[in-house]
């Protein structure tokens, strides 16, 4: 219910005095009262002395004195409860009892205080047309202030920001007295952030540890699609010889959805976390252990080489995946139950790291070039397409065949196995880093001056390219610790990333390391390095 508060002249105690036929400190005539003025009607004495009333205290009422005659004017009105949060009185929100309202004046001292009645009606009694005045309430336990000045119409809307106070305003200024309004919605708990997405991230999910997977798509045929990469914040694609890559796919805030999507996904075949499987995982490389450390992330792999590569990357390994069919290679993983159990159980192999290492604004920075499409070019049978497209905010991942010339020529929708959805991405960025073969067959590489240092990047993001750096200098003097690869501009002042997913494409420094081909089109192309023996 609504309160209406209409302007209103106070009458002063003098005046009610002169309507009732007594002045006080004034002369009666003298035939109006006994010679000896000493009793008035009844024969009983009544001594008239200078009034001195208090009132009492009055719920969702009160009064500021007013300044001699000035007229003064009833302002106020209304705190209810937002039950919409649309930050607009709407018809049966209720009122809230009990809250405590105070006017101020415009050097902040308390002029007066009430509550709200029991419909959640309030009101202050002002002097002066245009003296300024303004309101602080205070929350209820459990709520907080609505949206401010929400739909249009001001005396339905709510006059109170986040800090519990309006703006300042007088009689004069109100074109409505009754028009001061005050809504409240349950306080929401501060919602956590996931540092690699800038997402909300469910309760917990920030105290497990990163898992960096090495998911393959070669073979094709056994590998893809990929399993769980709707759920891999990051994805890093690392060359591994042969002109094939591999994904370093880094889970990290995403195992809880990942649980529920499964359970929502598989209720009508019965299948739980414990039976369905992220799956193409295949062995460890060197190259992944550049990258996993700079997250704290634990390593898991389906084996490594144990001469040349596992004792490069084994203080990370967190766990061996295994096949579940030995005539399938693409059969190497785990189930989502294990993977979130191992998420719990690997959080101490490193130690905890501080990731929250990113800038993330939706509204892209300034400069850039257009940039509607990426070509990522590793040799003729493994090339992906990068299409922006702007109703999902984000880059749609094409891969092409790899096994016959139509092949290399028909690019399809990544995705995902186990969602069909399609992979997509708010960030491309292709990072320029040298590499260095270890072996003769050239399938062991290692990248070369990236660690404490800076090297070139570009950002794709919103359909814009942007020259950028990455970056793996401390951003502290003497910090040992080390952070998460960040991407800078290239005097290391942050830049800002779409909130969501990013995908890095790794590759060689060389003299095509990333050309306009057309306007808005882009060729990024891997320049595998040939092994020098000593």
């Amino acid at each position: 219910m609504k309160t209406n508060v209409r302007r209103q002249l106070l009458i002063t105690v003098a005046a009610l005095f002169l309507i009732q036929g007594l002045c006080v400190n004034s002369a009666a005539p003298d035939d109006e009262l006994p010679a000896d003025n000493s009793n008035v009607g009844g024969g009983e004495e009544v001594v008239v002395e200078e009034a001195n009333i208090q009132e009492p205290e009055v719920i969702g009422e009160d009064t500021q004195p007013s300044n001699g005659n000035e007229e003064s004017y009833l302002i106020g009105d209304f705190v209810w409860e937002d039950l919409n949060e649309n930050g607009v009185q709407d018809e049966g929100e209720p009122g809230l009892a009990n809250v405590q309202v105070v006017l101020l004046s415009t050097s902040g001292e308390v002029l007066a205080d009430t509550l709200t009645d029991e419909d959640g009606a309030f009101s202050f009694s002002v002097s002066g047309e245009d003296v300024q005045y303004q309101i602080r309430v205070v929350s209820p336990e459990g709520y907080s202030v609505t949206s401010l000045e929400q739909g249009g119409d001001e005396t339905k809307d709510n006059n109170a920001n986040a800090d519990e106070l309006t703006e300042l305003f007088s009689a004069a200024s109100l074109s409505d007295l009754g028009s001061v309004d005050i809504g409240f919605v349950p306080a929401q708990v501060a919602a956590e952030l996931c540092p690699l997405t800038g997402e909300v991230v469910a309760e917990g999910e920030l105290g497990l540890a990163p898992l960096a997977i090495s998911l393959s798509h070669f073979p094709p045929l056994a590998t893809r699609p990929p399993t769980g990469l709707t759920w891999a914040p990051w994805v890093f694609e690392l060359y591994t010889g042969e002109g094939q890559t591999r994904l370093l796919s880094l889970f990290y805030c995403g195992f809880g959805e990942m649980e529920e999507a499964i359970e929502t996904q598989q209720v009508d075949t019965g299948l739980t976390v414990n039976d369905v499987r992220i799956e193409g995982v295949r062995s460890g490389r060197v190259i992944y252990g550049n990258i996993a450390k700079y997250f704290a992330a634990a390593i898991i792999q389906g084996g490594s080489d144990q001469t040349n590569v596992a004792p490069a990357i084994q203080e990370l390994v967190c766990a061996n995946a295994y096949g579940s069919d030995p005539d399938d290679i693409g059969s190497g993983g785990m189930s989502i139950e294990r993977l979130l159990r191992l998420a719990e159980e690997c959080r101490d192999l490193i130690g905890e790291r501080n990731l929250a290492s990113y800038l993330f604004d939706a509204s892209p920075p300034s400069g850039g070039q257009e940039a509607s499409e990426l070509l990522m070019f590793y040799n003729i049978g493994n090339q992906t397409q990068w299409v922006y497209d702007a109703d999902l905010g984000g880059y749609v991942r094409y891969q092409n065949g790899a096994n016959s010339q139509a092949e290399f020529e028909t690019f399809t929708v990544s995705t995902d196995r186990l969602t069909d959805d399609a992979i997509v991405r708010e960030n491309v960025i292709v990072m320029g880093v040298e590499h260095i073969a270890l072996n003769g067959d050239e399938t062991i590489f290692d990248l070369v001056n990236f660690d404490f240092s800076i090297g070139p990047a570009k950002l794709f993001r919103n359909g814009i390219v942007y020259d950028i750096c990455w970056n793996t200098l401390n951003t502290e003097p003497n910090q040992k610790e080390l952070q998460p690869v960040r991407f800078t501009d290239c005097n290391g002042n942050s830049i800002a990333l779409a909130p969501g997913s990013t995908w890095v494409n790794v590759v060689n420094l060389g003299d095509q390391f990333l050309q306009e081909v057309s306007p808005g089109v882009w060729k990024a192309r891997f320049s595998a390095p040939s092994f020098q023996a000593n």
